[in-house]
């Protein structure tokens, strides 16, 4: 195990890295002023009586609902649509082949903004009659 930062949510925070099958593992670790008693949670939840028969008819829910979990029938479809989207914009991002085009001279952009206007040559002719 060795121990390093790392950014996380624009705050740097201390992990512990460790090796883990074919990767590492990465553990995020907290200093005890972050970290909340779980009691300090829960003590605003108030005490509430539930009836018997309110207990049986969630029970039974939860019974008749639950079911084994097999990840290879969990279809990610958040990450699906990323997928698809981020294929979608390489597509049309694809670089295109080079066009050749004429070369111009250097500067000759700016030529046009400096030649002078209309009014700026009426001036500079009646200015230089009298």
């Amino acid at each position: 195990m060795v121990l390093g930062h790392v950014v996380m949510n624009k705050r740097k925070r201390v992990i512990a890295l460790e090796p883990h099958g074919k990767g590492m593992l990465g553990t995020a670790l907290y200093y005890p002023n972050e970290v909340r008693n779980a009691d300090d949670h829960f003590e605003e939840i108030p005490e509430v009586k539930m009836p018997a028969e309110i207990l049986k008819l969630a029970e039974h829910t939860l019974d008749s609902k639950a079911r084994g979990f097999d990840p290879d029938e969990f279809e990610d479809r958040y990450k699906d649509a990323l997928v698809e989207l981020i294929r979608g914009r390489s597509r049309r991002l694809q670089p295109r082949a080079a066009q050749s085009r004429p070369r111009s001279a250097p500067h000759s952009w700016i030529r046009p903004a400096l030649a002078p206007t209309g009014s700026e040559m009426l001036c500079s002719k009646s200015t230089s009659i009298n």
